[in-house]
């Protein structure tokens, strides 16, 4: 009786020894798959890592190549501005020398068509009247046909000896003045003239 209950103790301490094994073995082999698990999950980090910067290399060579690509339009846009610079620049001289030589050429038709400044200037009759004495009042215009004004003009008319004559105080630059004569009786053609003037 004593040694059947001996042996079956000890066939009990065997089952919890087994049991005890199979519980370490368990625990063994739940923390080997935790560690695996682990080591996955990072080697997904890693790569995922890895992906990214191969990313961000990309996405900088793509940018470095549109930075080069742009420099070099810029850089042919400029060649191509220099070649047409001197193209628009002859243009622009042909412009003013047109501008100039047309300018000149109206400048000399204007003078050629003004009369010269030391033109004399010119007496004529506007009417005449016979006066109650029978004398003849000549009424007279002066012409200023220069291009300066004249301090002082002389007219004078050809009906008697000496000739009568008046002085006009300023006739301006082509402008006329009046002046009054008075002939003989009997005159017909006084014939009036400038005898003298003065440039302004």
């Amino acid at each position: 009786m004593t040694a059947g209950g001996g042996g079956g103790g000890s066939g009990g301490e065997d089952e919890e020894d087994r049991q005890s094994q199979r519980g370490q073995q368990d625990r063994q082999g739940g923390q080997d798959g935790q560690d695996q698990q682990d080591g996955q999950d990072g080697q997904g980090q890693q790569d995922q890592q890895g992906g990214q910067d191969g990313q961000d290399q990309q996405e900088g060579q793509n940018q470095q190549g549109g930075q080069n690509q742009q420099g070099q339009q810029n850089q042919q846009g400029g060649q191509d501005g220099q070649n047409q610079g001197p193209g628009t620049a002859e243009k622009v001289m042909t412009a003013i020398s047109v501008v100039v030589t047309v300018l000149l050429f109206g400048y000399v038709a204007w003078h050629a068509i003004q009369p010269p400044s030391d033109v004399p200037p010119k007496a004529e009759v506007i009417e005449t009247e016979a006066l109650s004495n029978g004398s003849v009042l000549v009424r007279t215009q002066v012409v200023n046909r220069g291009d300066e004004g004249l301090i002082s003009v002389t007219v004078e008319a050809g009906c008697d000896q000496p000739p009568p004559d008046t002085t006009l105080s300023y006739v301006p630059a082509s402008g006329r003045e009046q002046a009054v004569l008075v002939c003989p009786p009997g005159t017909t053609d006084p014939n009036v003239s400038v005898s003298t003037w003065v440039p302004a």
